[in-house]
């Protein structure tokens, strides 16, 4: 009998164990398919995330620097091209922007104009910053547009340009650029003058043929040809500007940078090696300085002064050629 007994308890441990066994590998299984679908999760959220991203670490923005110049860029979604023929790491069109930007900038020193950095309005500004941006963020028919005013730290002036732009064929950053000098050495807004000159500015790096307009003494002192300037804008450039720049004589360009300054592929940044009537741009851009650098609010008297210092500007040209 205790024999019995003996064999019929041990058979009893030995499934109270078997259970023990089969529930503790069961609630390692359980535990081990929690931390898995865990780890799924986890894994399947940072896919659909993205990668983690730092300003310092960022794999899509992008800067390229050439001081004063500094290029914001974005690889993605903004219709930036990504050819990269000489294989730097820096799309080609982003450095023909800055190639287009820097040999603008030297050769308007060399022809007279201000520098627009240290000038009175931007006097502790040290660099110009230019984001590359979808054309739909500009707005409809912008490809460029440029700040009037500096940083809030006061360290950079701002220009914003379309990324489809492929500076061997567009002037955009030249125009932009010089709207910085436009603002640097005077007050007036009005769109006949700014936009206007900044189209003639556009003419150092194209080779645009220009005949002198007999008539333009005459013309200027018009009310109804000044009237139809003062109402255009970009279209001035072709009534006014350049007219007045073909009788104000030539200036060469300096032959080092028709020389050198090329861009990626090798084509030269300026068509031609001269340009006509900086004197003519400058002279009326001093005789505006000399107003003050406030701001002016009536564009009424905007244009009155303007006008004067066009007409000023036309009679000084005409001397120097007789």
């Amino acid at each position: 009998m205790n024999k019995i007994k003996s064999i019929v308890q041990h058979i009893l441990l030995k499934k109270k164990n078997t259970r023990r066994r089969q529930t503790g590998q069961a609630r390692q299984h359980t535990r081990q398919s929690i931390m898995t679908i865990c780890a799924v999760s986890l894994l399947t959220t940072a896919m659909l995330a993205g990668p983690v991203k730092s300003a310092a670490t960022d794999n899509v923005s992008r800067e390229y620097r050439q001081e004063p110049f500094r290029i914001l860029y974005r690889i993605d979604g903004t219709g930036l091209p990504q050819d990269d023929i000489n294989r730097n790491g820096v799309p080609d069109r982003v450095e023909d922007i800055m190639t287009q930007l820097k040999s603008a900038r030297e050769l308007f020193l060399a022809l007279g104009f201000p520098d627009p950095l240290g000038s009175e309005r931007f006097a502790t500004v040290t660099e110009f910053v230019v984001n590359l941006v979808p054309r739909r963020k500009l707005g409809h028919n912008v490809i460029g547009r440029t700040h009037w005013r500096a940083s809030s730290n006061e360290k950079s002036i701002y220009m914003e340009i379309s990324a489809d732009q492929d500076a061997k064929w567009s002037s955009t950053p030249v125009h932009e650029y010089f709207h910085h000098i436009q603002f640097s050495t005077m007050s007036y807004k009005r769109a006949w003058l700014l936009e206007g000159t900044a189209r003639w500015a556009e003419d150092v790096v194209k080779n645009v043929a220009r005949q002198p307009v007999d008539t333009l003494a005459a013309d200027v002192q018009d009310p109804d040809f000044m009237r139809a300037v003062t109402s255009s804008s970009y279209s001035s450039a072709l009534m006014l500007w350049r007219p007045l720049c073909a009788i104000c004589g030539t200036a060469r360009i300096p032959e080092h940078l028709v020389r050198k300054r090329r861009y990626v592929d090798g084509t030269p940044v300026f068509e031609g090696n001269s340009i006509q009537g900086a004197a003519a741009i400058r002279h009326v851009f001093d005789c505006l300085g000399r107003n003050g650098m406030e701001v002016k609010q009536d564009k009424n008297a905007e244009d009155t002064d303007i006008m004067d210092c066009v007409r000023s500007t036309v009679q000084w040209c005409l001397s120097k050629t007789k």
